[in-house]
């Protein structure tokens, strides 16, 4: 037990609770003193002034409570060795405990105090401090004697530290591209929900974040567009390299459809993002100006394409003569001549050529015509208005069979070209300046006639003055320093021997002793015959270097005598590779022994997949003489891997002579877990960042790019390398508006939508609008600037073309010799054309902003037509025309058709309309003439159709009374004939039987005939009564009526499903009862009769079949067969009259329908008949031919 010099530092705000314990620490440590505190602050004070061995802590007080002063005793570095003991009544719940062991508190004793844990703990307190205060005062002492080396691990920290919060910066600099960005980034996970949306895609769109992630994106995609992006997105996860560049539609919240182009990438197998990601851009803009374009394109399509420059035909004769026998307007902006003034004759353009250039375009016109090649050609013009300009010229030739040459072709206007490439001859002249001004020095020796020619630069490094030294490859070896003099000429002499330039670095001794350290570079050129002619070389000055390398050996070796005490870990190698010396640190480190480590005994802790990598950075850097450093993972003495740096020097003596290497070791693991997560937070940003279609650029304080995207590369044609730490400003057009733009930035703190165009080397032009703001660090101070650029090209190209064919279409309108107007939705006039004005003949002033009503050179009556038409439109967006009457001079009136169509806006609605009106009198007064004719014609067919239909009530009346007067005698012969076979049969031998039945089968014949006449006849005056039909309960019906019980034996019917259609009952059921009793009399003679009613549906009709297996009939006769008293079988075989099918033709052709037959002899017949189809509603007729079966 510990009981001597212990001092004890009580604290309760209860006097009696610090009586108590007092007694019992004097009682156990009779030897203690023992300090009393009643409050925080006085006991803070006392263990500040006597610095006790252990604080036994009340956890309730007031003002301070228990928890603040141990944290504060824990907080000062004079006190956070004490243990604190917190001795309460507060409870032992598990939360107390653990609050009391995050403020810092050693141990933790609940009232009532128990005597033997107390003396445990105040022992074992007082043991934990003593071994801080052993091991702060160890600490201090180390540190001390270790101070004045760790300047170099500090080095190391600092660089270090510089490089993580550079990683640090870059990472908030890709969020703040991210966040800034005007294009939208999307990422999706595998499963294709929303798993990013980006602030800028939330803004096009105006969700908030939580709307849009738990959104779906197939939802949010217009259905149109849908399967085409689904279809990409599946080969996209198929093959992660296909990049697809979509357009689609996406909804807004507010409803609408906003189109956007997208580039998706597929990173779901890169670590650092997992998911599909989709960079897109706004085109609602572009896709509107495509979509006026269209518009206005189909309006031009069968006009003249409107191209730069001018298109033509050129044509040389073979007397010398020229013409142009077409050109485009373009020709004046080309030569300032019009196309009729050379249509004829060419002289006109040959007079702008320039003089310069005038003899080579005839020299290559005519090498064309003679060898029919393509003709290509730069030139100048001179012309009166726009000066000397450069044209480019390209045409094909196309022999005439006159020999004649004509040529198709285009010429244009280069001259801004022909300037830009001008202006980057200009750069590079400047750059050779540059060159010059960089103190490199050169030389060239003239090998033929031994001539060593120095630049200036070299004159001074040799410290030589040009007019006393003799220029020859002599005089330059003898200015070498004679231990290198050998090895500069056999490097010389080597190169001219092998053809190869050569570089070395040799010294410079001076007459009064000193040394330079030059690097020299040499290529030699050889004629044709491998004969040397010159060798060029240049001399740079590295002495400066090359004594600070002497010096860090220096400091080196002497840091090698102080090693053994660094905390960290150093090593030492000889020459040959084999480590001789391992520090303290390092065997501590590694829990190994020095003869394990030494030679090459240190590589068996290296972790094995680093093992060959080390070795050969290791060995490659010894056998160069070169720093190196790496970084791998080592066993240390807990059987743990940890990552280390390696830093490694060449050791040198005095002389120069290599002795190996020393090197440091620094544990690098928590940083490198550090480093990893800031990495991949890095990465993460930058790949969003260069998904990006839009230049992106950071830009410092001072103007310089600190950092660009791919599309910054694609559209300056420069490298991520040049164009960092390059002036931001030296890639447009226009460098001083950029700048001015940039300090706009600086003061302003952003620019929206800044115009400026951007330069690429192969000289193409981009427009761009900038939109940039600042970014600042934690203190607020401004960093740099992000700008973001979005490429307007193809706007301003669509909005310049927008601009050509509205001209051209307004020069239609306004000479067009139609009558054009447009008018606003007050049905107001905006606009006429000048055919208006003069059929009106009323001002343009008082025509405009008035209606048809108000103002209008029309009568009265066709104002209010054409007003109501406007309106018409207007409302319902449809075209739509009208005929009116319009005056002319004198007595004259003419006719006008007013076509009025609808003009939307992007919005879809009607905002105006044009009308077009086109004299159509001649057309009206051709339409009352064929009025009149027609007229006319129908008072005519009105009488024939009179007197026709008197001769046909005259024929069906002839035709009833011959048919009604028949029968009579018909009667008498049948009748008479019955009597003489009834009672004279016995006068009457077996001929006159014979006869008398010929005669009464003839007159019952006769009968049938003139019945079924009569039926014909009546068909045609019978009125029609049209309902919709039961078919199938028909069927079944007519079938029973022509039918008995036996014959149904041996017939086998089949009724399909039968559909119902409108017709007159009675007659529909004549055409069954025929049908069907067809069938079964020609199929009489089968064994088996088989007949099938079937029916189907086919372009709004019903067609019906009946088909039997009887005797059938060629189908040569079928023509025939609906004709009245046509048979097609002989009447011993099948009975019949010979009207049935006729009677069946007049009813379904009456019904509007068609009727046919279909047969081969001996193979049965199947009859069809169309009828109309019912529609459903309609009410069916059925209780009349319901059967029982």
């Amino acid at each position: 037990m510990i009981k001597n010099n212990i001092k004890i530092l009580a604290i309760d705000d209860h006097t009696d609770n610090l009586i108590s314990l007092e007694a019992l620490l004097k009682d156990i440590f009779p030897d203690a003193k023992i300090l009393k505190a009643t409050n925080g602050k006085t006991g803070i004070e006392i263990a500040t002034k006597s610095d006790p061995d252990v604080v036994l802590l009340d956890i309730i007080m007031p003002v301070m409570d228990g928890y603040e002063v141990c944290t504060r005793l824990k907080r000062e570095k004079v006190l956070r060795d004490i243990p604190v003991v917190f001795i309460t009544a507060a409870g032992s719940d598990r939360e107390t405990r653990i609050r009391a062991m995050e403020s810092g508190a050693e141990a933790f004793i609940s009232k009532p105090i128990d005597e033997i844990e107390l003396i445990a703990q105040i022992n074992a307190m007082i043991k934990i401090k003593r071994a801080n205060v052993s091991k702060r005062i160890e600490h201090e002492s180390l540190t001390s004697q270790i101070a004045k080396h760790t300047f170099l691990l500090e080095e190391e920290l600092n660089r270090r530290k510089l490089a993580e919060q550079n990683l640090q910066r870059i990472g908030q600099h890709y969020q703040a591209l991210i966040e800034k960005a005007p294009d939208g980034i999307v990422l999706l996970n595998a499963e294709g929900n929303f798993k990013f949306v980006s602030p800028s895609a939330r803004k096009i769109f105006g969700y908030s974040e939580t709307e849009i992630i738990t959104g779906n994106p197939a939802e949010l995609t217009h259905p149109d567009d849908l399967p085409m992006v689904l279809s990409n997105l599946d080969k996209l996860i198929r093959d992660p390299s296909f990049t697809p560049i979509l357009k689609y539609r996406f909804k807004a919240k507010n409803g609408t459809w906003i189109w956007v182009e997208s580039i998706f990438s597929n990173l779901l197998e890169d670590v650092n993002v997992e998911a599909i990601v989709i960079n897109f851009r706004d085109i609602s803009e572009r896709i509107n100006a495509e979509y006026e374009t269209r518009k206005s394109f189909d309006l031009l399509n069968n006009l003249t394409s409107m191209v730069p420059g001018v298109v033509y035909q050129y044509r040389l004769y073979p007397d010398g003569r020229s013409c142009f026998p077409y050109s485009s307007p373009g020709m004046w902006d080309i030569y300032e001549v019009t196309p009729e003034e050379v249509r004829e004759d060419a002289s006109p353009v040959f007079t702008r050529i320039h003089p310069d250039d005038y003899n080579f375009i005839v020299e290559t016109i005519t090498e064309s015509a003679k060898n029919q090649t393509i003709y290509h050609s730069e030139f100048r013009v001179n012309l009166p208005s726009q000066g000397i300009r450069w044209r480019f010229c390209n045409a094909k030739p196309e022999l005439l069979e006159d020999g004649s040459t004509l040529w198709h072709g285009i010429i244009t206007d280069i001259t801004d070209r022909k300037q830009t490439t001008d202006a980057l001859l200009e750069s590079e002249t400047r750059l050779k300046e540059a060159q010059r001004m960089a103190h490199i020095g050169s030389w060239e020796l003239d090998l033929v006639n031994n001539k060593l020619t120095w630049s200036d630069e070299i004159y001074r490094l040799f410290e030589i003055e040009r007019t006393s030294f003799g220029t020859s490859y002599e005089a330059f070896l003898n200015s070498i320093h004679p231990d290198d003099r050998e090895a500069v000429d056999h490097a010389y002499s080597d190169s001219l021997k092998t053809k190869t330039p050569y570089s070395i670095d040799h010294r410079i001794r001076f007459n009064d002793g000193r040394i330079k350290y030059v690097h020299e570079q040499c290529e030699t050129i050889f004629d044709e015959e491998d004969r040397p002619l010159r060798s060029m070389g240049t001399v740079q000055d590295f002495t400066e270097q090359k004594l600070a390398d002497a010096a860090l050996r220096e400091s080196e070796f002497r840091f090698r005598e102080m090693a053994d005490t660094a905390p960290m870990m150093i090593w030492v190698s000889d020459h040959d590779k084999s480590c001789t010396y391992f520090n303290k640190s390092w065997l501590k480190f590694t829990g190994r022994k020095l003869d394990q480590e030494l030679g090459i005994g240190w590589t068996e802790s290296l972790h094995p997949d680093d093992y060959n990598r080390c070795l050969d950075i290791y060995s490659s850097s010894f056998n160069r003489h070169e720093p190196f450093q790496m970084e791998y993972r080592i066993l240390r003495y807990d059987g743990q891997y940890r990552w280390l740096v390696d830093k490694g020097v060449p050791r040198f003596t005095s002389t120069g002579e290599f002795v190996g290497y020393i090197g440091s070791c620094l544990d690098i693991t928590d940083r490198k877990l550090a480093e990893e997560k800031l990495r991949s937070t890095s990465l993460y940003a930058r790949s969003l960042i260069e998904a990006s279609l839009d230049p992106l650029v950071t830009i410092s304080p001072d103007g310089k790019i600190t950092d660009v995207n791919h599309a910054t590369e694609m559209d300056t044609g420069v490298s991520r390398d040049q164009l960092i730490g390059s002036d931001f400003c030296g890639y447009f057009t226009e460098p001083e508006e950029a700048r001015t733009g940039y300090q706009k930035v600086l003061t302003q703190g952003l620019v929206r939508d800044y115009p400026l165009t951007i330069k690429h080397t192969s000289g193409k032009l981009t427009d761009v609008l900038y939109n940039a703001t600042v970014f600042r660090n934690e203190m607020g101070e401004i960093q740099g600037v992000f700008a973001a650029a979005r490429d307007i090209t193809e706007r301003k190209r669509i909005e310049e073309a927008l601009f050509e064919q509205q001209q051209v279409f307004r020069t239609l309108v306004e000479n067009s010799p139609d009558i054009i107007a447009r008018y606003n939705q007050d049905c107001h006039r905006t606009f006429v054309n000048p055919s208006y004005l003069k059929a009106a003949g009323i001002p343009k002033e008082e025509l405009l902003s008035t209606s048809p009503i108000q103002k209008s050179p029309l009568p009265s009556e066709s104002a209010i037509i054409l007003n109501k038409l406007l309106r018409k439109v207007l409302d319902s967006g449809v075209a739509d025309s009208v005929d009116v009457i319009w005056p002319k001079t004198g007595n004259e009136t003419s006719w006008y058709n007013i076509f009025a169509s609808p003009e939307f806006g992007r919005d879809g609605q009607v905002v105006s309309v044009m009308t077009v009106s086109r004299d159509i009198t001649q057309r009206k007064l051709a339409e009352m003439e064929i009025r009149e004719l027609n007229q006319d014609l129908e008072k005519r067919v009105a009488d024939r159709t009179q007197k026709l239909e008197s001769l046909i009530k005259e024929l069906e009346s002839f035709t009833y009374s011959v048919s009604h007067d028949l029968r009579a005698p018909l009667r008498g012969i049948h009748g008479f004939t019955q009597i003489l076979m009834d009672e004279y049969a016995v006068n009457l031998d077996t001929e006159g039987k014979r006869i008398c039945t010929i005669i009464k089968d003839s007159s019952s014949k006769m009968g049938r005939l003139i019945d079924d006449l009569l039926s014909f006849t009546k068909l045609n005056r019978t009125n029609m009564v049209v309902a919709n039909v039961d078919m199938k309960n028909l069927v079944k019906s007519m079938y029973y009526e022509v039918t008995d019980e036996n014959s149904r034996k041996r017939i086998e019917i089949n009724i399909g499903n039968i559909c119902n259609s409108p017709a007159d009952i009675n007659m529909i059921k004549q055409v069954w009862i025929n049908l069907l009793s067809n069938a079964v009399k020609f199929s009489s003679k089968r064994e088996k009769s088989i007949i099938s009613v079937s029916c189907k549906t086919d372009d709004g009709k019903c067609i019906y079949s009946i088909k039997d297996n009887g005797a059938g009939f060629d189908m040569n006769y079928a023509a025939k067969m609906f004709g009245v008293f046509q048979r097609l079988h002989s009447e011993k075989d099948f009975e019949g009259t010979g009207v049935g099918l006729a009677i069946v033709q007049s009813i379904v052709h009456r019904h509007g329908g068609e009727v046919w037959a279909e047969s081969e002899i001996d193979k049965g017949a199947c009859f069809y008949f169309s009828l109309p189809y019912y529609q459903a509603g309609s009410e069916s007729i059925t209780s009349e031919i319901i059967i029982n079966t």
